[in-house]
This record gives structure tokens, sequence and C-alpha cells, in this order.
């Protein structure tokens, strides 16, 4: 009894201190939710920000016209719930590095043409969006 009692405690803790990134079920509101399967697809990845102020919604989609595999993204200011910033990226993957950025990259190896010497990453900054929340 004792065990069972110590595991849960264990279960809850670790369960608590997870990072927050879930299907767009757990801890979102409905609007997030709709806005995210409307603009990337039903069933999307929802992923906010250490200070909640934005979220970053996903869904992993195939490209009809090549059948490439391709992540379409929207930046969605929570304060407002207006959509910031909205993209797409073939063979890719969108993260938070920071509160307030971002990182966009395709898949290494993938071909690249003329687009300079970092051309498989970019970083969206969220600071220009600060204005409403008041940081």
């Amino acid at each position: 009894m004792r065990l069972h009692v110590c595991l849960s405690v264990l279960a809850f803790t670790l369960g608590s201190c997870a990072k927050s990134s879930s299907t767009a079920t757990r801890g979102d509101s409905d609007w997030l939710v709709n806005l995210a399967s409307e603009k990337v697809g039903q069933g999307p990845t929802i992923e906010a920000n250490e200070s909640g102020s934005f979220s970053l919604c996903w869904k992993d989609a195939v490209n009809p016209s090549n059948s490439m595999p391709v992540l379409n993204f929207i930046i969605v200011r929570m304060a407002d719930h207006k959509v910031v910033e909205q993209g797409a990226v073939t063979m890719g993957t969108v993260k938070w590095t920071d509160d307030y950025q971002l990182e966009v990259s395709h898949t290494p190896g993938q071909v690249e043409l003329d687009r300079g010497v970092n051309s498989t990453t970019r970083t969206i900054s969220l600071t220009k969006y600060l204005d409403v929340i008041g940081r």
C-alpha cells in the first residue's frame, strides 16, 4: 500500500513537471483548437511559449502535388487571439528556441538553390508583436 502511494505521488510530480507540448486537447481553449484546426488542419499540435503569451500550432501533412511531407504552422498571440505568423516548410521542423523566438528549419540534405550559406534555418522573432501584451 505504501509503495502504491509513493508511486502515485511520483507519477503526479513527474506529470506536473512535464513540458506542455500537447496534441490540442488538454488545457487548450476551444477557440485556439478551432483556429489552429482551421489554419493548419485537424488534430494540430499546440505548444505555448514559456510565458504563455504566444502559442505555436502545427500539423504535418502531405503536399498533394508532389507527395512530399510539409509542416504547416501558425503562431498565435494569446492576448488578442491574432495569428501573427503563418507558414509551411517542406521536410522540416519548427520549435521554440527562446520565450519569444522560434526556429524553422529544413531537413539537412534537401536540395537548396542559391539561398545563402545558412539557408536551411530561419529564425522568427516575436518581440515585434509584444506591443499588445505589454511584455
